[in-house]
């Protein structure tokens, strides 16, 4: 007697968000593009030399040589200025190469895409989070896909592996995931130093969230050891010069300095006698700030709504569009991290884009804005109308739908060109480094 056959499990399902993500991080990265390739033919450069540059160099010739790489043209303490840079982008862009044959810039840029795509998707889940609709998702997607200097997501840079491990990360502290958490977060202090204020961010979500449990202090032990394990193994390289921070101040001239030298900076910026990039970057740094202040009453009120510091209850979002207080402050601490400190000045509009997951109650407002009002006022017409009168209001309903989210298409088309704009102006018209 033939058995029978065992029931087909179906696959498990994707969530659709992730294909919005996908496609909100290719359009938007195919409308960038077209712009940088537009403004840099412009001046007789082409779209790889423009991408292939500063920081990319350095993580591609790691990828390639090592930390300790020897050899003609390079000098003797190079590896000073390569240690500065984290390990897990450049060596997963050299297995990529090894597996599938790419080129090292070509395998960063697979690599991006793929973190591009879920950073997308994560910052989706955290406005689905906030109680954010599919339009509102789709808005918080754009915001961070088509920010200011998102171009470096279309770079062999880490902003995009680092933003999809924090936001993700972050995303898991809200749903009291915390064995998720402290991996992502461990591989997000081996992405870049900023890590490790969003490792502070999870210990203190555990202190609020998870001290009673004894998997969330296990989670947060182990977010730590890949931050501790890096420094420790550049120490062992670079004792002489004082570690690793050592020779961020040797090399990079980066040291905490309370803001000193960002107010000099700004006052250089706005005095008249800098040019175009430097004053960009003055109103980057004053619009962080005020984006900051701004969101910090929506952190706030998802403390009192239930998100608090006291609270260990449910993970239901805490409000619709209401900033939990875990994203701001990992923004904030982004943002402290990068102007209370000295380094490349030219660079922190690029080192500032993981904070723009603080925008988010902006983005969910202005997109509830613009396609809600229109709809409610075509349809306000009584039931007992004539049927000319029902076909006259649902032909108006219909019309201003579409003009609405036309509006609302147009305004994040907008968003996606003016970054790119700012995206591109460095790297094109100028010999700033970012």
């Amino acid at each position: 007697m033939t058995a029978p056959a065992a029931p087909r499990q179906s696959l498990p399902r994707i969530h659709p968000d992730w294909f919005w993500a996908a496609g909100v991080f290719l359009v938007t990265s195919a409308v960038r593009l077209l712009v940088v390739l537009l403004l840099a033919d412009e001046r007789g450069k082409s779209l790889t030399s423009v991408l292939d540059r500063w920081d990319a160099m350095h993580y591609q010739a790691i990828a390639r040589g090592g930390y300790f790489e020897t050899g003609p043209g390079i000098p003797a303490n190079d590896f000073e200025t390569r240690l500065a840079f984290f390990p897990l982008f450049p060596f997963t862009m050299r297995l990529v190469s090894e597996i599938t044959g790419l080129s090292l810039f070509q395998a960063g840029i697979l690599i991006n895409v793929v973190a591009g795509t879920a950073l997308v998707a994560a910052a989706m889940f955290i406005a689905g989070h906030m109680g954010a609709g599919l339009r509102g998702r789709i808005a918080a997607g754009v915001l961070v896909a088509g920010a200011p200097m998102a171009l470096t997501y279309n770079m062999t840079y880490t902003e995009a592996m680092f933003a999809a491990f924090a936001y993700w990360a972050l995303w898991a502290m809200l749903q009291r995931r915390w064995w998720l958490a402290g991996v992502l977060v461990f591989f997000t202090c081996l992405t870049r130093l900023t890590g490790i204020d969003l490792f502070i961010v999870f210990a203190i979500v555990v202190l609020a969230w998870g001290r009673t449990r004894l998997s969330a202090w296990i989670a947060l032990v182990i977010s730590s050891l890949g931050l501790i394990s890096y420094l420790g193994f550049v120490q062992s390289h670079t004792r002489d010069i004082g570690g690793y921070f050592g020779l961020q101040k040797k090399g990079w001239n980066s040291t905490f300095d309370f803001g000193e030298s960002v107010l000099r900076f700004l006052r250089w910026g706005f005095s008249g006698t800098s040019d175009s990039w430097v004053v960009i970057c003055g109103f980057f740094i004053l619009a962080t700030v005020v984006c900051l202040l701004a969101t910090l009453p929506s952190a706030l009120g998802s403390v009192r709504s239930g998100g608090g510091l006291g609270q260990v209850g449910g993970v239901a979002g805490v409000g619709e569009s209401a900033l939990p207080w875990p994203v701001w402050l990992f923004s904030a601490g982004v943002a402290a991290n990068i102007l209370l400190s000295d380094g490349v000045l030219t660079a922190r509009p690029r080192l500032l884009l993981p904070a723009i997951i603080c925008l988010l109650p902006v983005a969910l407002a202005i997109s509830r804005g613009f396609v809600g009002d229109g709809v409610e006022t075509g349809s306000g017409v009584a039931a007992d109308g004539s049927p000319d009168e029902m076909r006259v209001s649902g032909g108006l309903s219909t019309a201003l739908r579409v003009m609405s989210y036309l509006r609302w298409g147009l305004l994040l088309l907008s968003w996606v060109v003016f970054g790119a704009l700012i995206s591109g102006h460095p790297l094109i018209a100028t010999k700033w480094a970012i």
